[in-house]
């Protein structure tokens, strides 16, 4: 991966007439009841950057995103866009101004087309006495995704893609209009190193083109090997700013974690015990097959392959969400008939890929998206 990223850096080396920044949080502060998010946070992109915001889980870097891109509203500071002080009330608002947000937990209406849901929010082509152009649609909806090197039929229901396909949507989508500054919150969590790949072409046609980018990941590799700049956030403050190459790998993480790297990890040895859950020749129809393994208490095994390889459905398999053609699965030696996730009761548990859509259940409120009529002459309408 570092050897695909490593031209990005060396290719773009644009310098800007007017390198004033595109946007500025100025001295931020958010509060939710007696927690407080972000104190006093300044943070600034500037035209041409790969500004990475780094921190621990609950440092603050979704909250300050999130102000910058209009979901909440600063408690105290200032938020600046091309130097003019805004309030902020709504993302459509930073959309308009030029600011734009690839959310980790992708907001995407699995029941309405990929063109639909690339032209959610903003106006579409309209034909002669007044309807939608779904043709027109579908077609800049393709030629959007082709810039990712995707390839997918626009006018197919996004619920039938791969969590993966579902997030270089949602990264289409962002980059569909014109914009100023892009946020990318955990871009690359869900691709292959090939799709990601597709990511850094675009991020280098971004630069190119003055677009600041705002990069938020846990993956320090991508974070090295593209980012000019970085700020690290720790307990919702900010303990650093400053260009990519004064760090290291283990000065960075200190700064996150506030401890020396050595402290991070109490390193023990342990004797595994008894195997407590075993698989023979699992298999499922186009999916899997003839898989087995054993897993022994205090121990992990790890389950690689790529995306379409089959893990995620073996998981689920086990845990019972679907069905084997074939094979056994044994609970602390005790042969278990898996069905209507019924595992659970002999102790395994299931944690998803995605926990939005496959692992929470939601007030009717937020499910109401999933509930959509769509016409080919009107707009969508939500039932709650």
């Amino acid at each position: 991966m570092i050897r695909e990223l490593d031209p990005l850096r060396r290719s773009v080396d644009v310098r800007f007439e007017d390198d004033r920044p595109l946007c500025e949080l100025a001295s931020v502060t958010k509060q939710f009841g007696g927690i407080v998010a972000c104190q006093g946070i300044d943070f600034e992109v500037r035209p041409g950057e790969v500004h990475a915001l780094m921190g621990e889980n609950g440092a603050g870097k979704s909250t300050l995103m999130k102000i910058l891109h209009g979901v909440y509203v600063p408690d105290s500071g200032e938020v600046r866009i091309a130097g003019e002080p805004v309030r902020l009330q709504s993302p459509r608002e930073a959309e308009r101004r030029g600011v734009v947000m690839i959310p980790q937990e992708l907001d995407l209406f699995p029941n309405l087309s990929i063109a639909e849901n690339l032209y959610i929010g903003r106006p579409r082509p309209r034909v002669g006495w007044g309807g939608f152009d779904w043709g027109k649609m579908n077609t800049l909806a393709a030629e959007g995704l082709a810039r990712l090197g995707v390839r997918l039929d626009p006018g197919g229901d996004l619920r039938h893609l791969s969590a993966a396909n579902s997030q270089l949507v949602a990264i289409s989508r962002a980059l569909f209009w014109k914009v100023q500054v892009v946020i990318m919150d955990e871009p690359t969590a869900a691709l292959t190193e090939q799709e990601a790949a597709r990511l850094w072409t675009v991020i280098r046609e971004l630069k190119s083109r003055g677009v600041g980018i705002v990069y938020v990941s846990h993956r320090l590799e991508e974070v090295f090997a593209i980012a000019d700049r970085i700020t690290v956030l720790r307990d919702g403050r900010r303990v650093h700013t400053g260009p990519i190459g004064e760090l290291d790998t283990n000065r960075l993480i200190q700064l996150m974690i506030g401890r020396p790297l050595d402290q991070l990890f109490a390193h023990t040895t342990h004797q595994p015990g008894e195997i407590v859950l075993e698989v023979k020749g699992a298999s499922r129809f186009k999916e899997f097959k003839e898989v087995s393994f054993h897993l022994r208490r205090s121990e992990i095994v790890g389950l690689g392959g790529l995306i379409g390889a089959g893990r995620s459905k073996l998981a689920q398999a086990i845990f019972g969400i679907t069905r084997l053609d074939s094979g056994e699965v044994f609970a602390r030696g005790k042969k278990i008939e898996v069905r209507s996730v019924n595992a659970k009761r002999v102790g395994i548990a299931y944690l998803p890929e995605e926990r939005k859509s496959q692992g929470l259940l939601l007030s009717p409120l937020d499910q109401s998206k999933h509930f959509v009529f769509k016409s080919q002459s009107a707009r969508p309408v939500r039932i709650c």
